[in-house]
C-alpha cells in the first residue's frame, strides 16, 4: 500500500504503508477518489499525510461496527485540516487505505460519480451554513470566492432558491468561470467603487454574504456588503481560525449584521445538512465533474503537484490508486 508523505519543506514523496486489520466499533477504506485543493502540503513540524476530501469504500468492518456493510462508499466528517489526524492510522486521505471509527464516516449516494462525491463534505458544510438562513427562496446572496468551493456554493444555492446570486473575486477568470456556471452577476471586491457598486445592485447590500477564503484574512466586503440586519457566513477550513479588523465587526454590530462561522475541522455535520448534500449531489453531479481539470494515480502525485503550486492546474485535480 502507498500513501503520500508531505516533509517539512512541502515535498511530496510516496512511502509504503502496512495495512492493519481494524478494531472494535472502527472500518477499514480503500480510497477511490481524493479531491488535491492548493496548498494542502503547507509545510508544518513533521512529516504528514495530507488530504481532506475524499470518498473510499469499505473494505473491512471491525466488532461491533452496526451502520456500514463491506463495500459501502463514504467519506469521514469531519474533516482534518492542517495537523489534526483523519483517523486510526491516517493524517490524512492521500493513500490508499485508512482506518477510521465508524461513527466519522459517511455513507454517499450509489449513484453519484466518485469524482464528485469527493466534493461530498465541502459541499455539506456550505449547505450548513445556507440552512441557517430563513426563507432562502427570493432571497440575494453573495458567494466571496470563486474557486471550486465558491462554484459549490453558487450551484447548491440557486438549487435552495436563492436569488439571485453573485460571486464575489478579484480573478477575472474566475469570474468568468461563475457566470458559466450560473451566477446572475459578478464584481471584482478589490475594486475601488466595489461597496458602492454592490448596494446599487442590491438595494442596500446582500441578505446574506458567504466567504468561502481559506486563510486568516478576509476581505472586508463580506461584512461590509451586508445589509442592515442580514447575515455573513463564514466557511473556515483552517485549523487556527480567521481574524476581522475590529472596526468592521463594531460596524456589524451597530448594524445588527450577523456573523456565523462552521469549521468542518470543529463539528459534525447535521442530518440535515447532509441529505440536502446528498440531494444536490444525486441531480447535479455532471455540473462538479466539469469542475475537474484531469486524473492522475497517486503514485504520480508528486511529479504532478509542482503544475498545480504553480498555477497551471486550476481547482482541484482528481488523485486514484494506480490500480484503478
Amino acid at each position: 500500500m502507498d500513501r503520500i508523505l508531505s516533509n517539512r519543506r512541502g515535498e511530496l514523496h510516496v512511502r509504503p504503508l502496512e495495512s492493519r486489520e481494524p478494531a472494535s466499533g472502527e472500518v477499514r477504506l480503500k480510497l477511490e477518489c481524493a479531491a488535491v485543493l492548493p496548498g494542502e502540503t503547507f509545510p508544518i513540524l513533521r512529516d504528514r499525510v495530507p488530504g481532506r476530501f475524499f470518498c473510499a469504500r469499505v473494505d473491512e468492518c471491525g466488532p461491533d461496527c452496526v451502520n456500514l456493510l463491506e463495500e459501502d462508499r463514504v467519506t469521514v466528517c469531519p474533516v482534518p485540516v492542517a495537523d489534526v489526524r483523519m483517523g486510526v492510522d491516517a493524517d490524512g486521505c492521500w493513500q490508499d487505505e485508512m482506518t477510521v471509527p465508524e461513527a466519522w464516516a459517511v455513507r454517499l449516494p450509489d449513484s453519484v460519480p466518485d469524482s464528485a462525491c469527493a466534493l461530498f463534505a465541502p459541499l455539506a458544510g456550505i449547505a450548513e451554513l445556507l440552512l441557517t438562513v430563513p426563507a432562502p427562496y427570493g432571497k440575494a446572496v453573495g458567494i466571496a470566492g470563486g474557486d471550486v468551493l465558491g462554484i459549490l456554493a453558487l450551484r447548491l444555492a440557486s438549487a435552495m432558491g436563492f436569488s439571485p446570486v453573485c460571486v464575489l473575486d478579484d480573478s477575472e477568470a474566475y469570474r468568468r468561470r461563475a457566470v458559466a456556471f450560473g451566477a446572475d452577476f459578478t464584481l471584482n471586491p478589490l475594486n475601488d467603487h466595489a461597496l458602492g457598486r454592490l448596494r446599487n445592485l442590491t438595494n442596500g447590500g446582500f441578505p446574506v454574504i458567504l466567504d468561502l477564503g481559506e486563510g486568516k484574512d478576509r476581505s472586508p466586503l463580506s461584512v461590509e456588503g451586508v445589509r442592515d440586519g442580514g447575515r455573513a457566513l463564514f466557511f473556515d477550513l483552517g485549523s487556527s481560525g480567521f481574524s476581522l479588523a475590529p472596526d468592521i465587526i463594531s460596524s456589524a454590530v451597530k448594524r445588527g449584521v450577523r456573523i456565523e462561522c462552521l469549521n468542518l475541522a470543529s463539528r459534525k455535520l447535521s442530518a440535515e445538512a447532509i441529505a440536502c448534500a446528498s440531494w444536490f449531489l444525486e441531480r447535479h453531479a455532471p455540473d462538479l465533474e466539469r469542475l475537474t481539470d484531469r486524473q492522475i494515480a497517486l503514485s504520480a502525485l508528486p511529479g504532478a503537484w509542482e503544475d498545480s503550486r504553480m498555477g497551471l492546474v486550476r481547482g482541484m485535480i482528481l488523485a486514484r490508486p494506480e490500480n484503478e
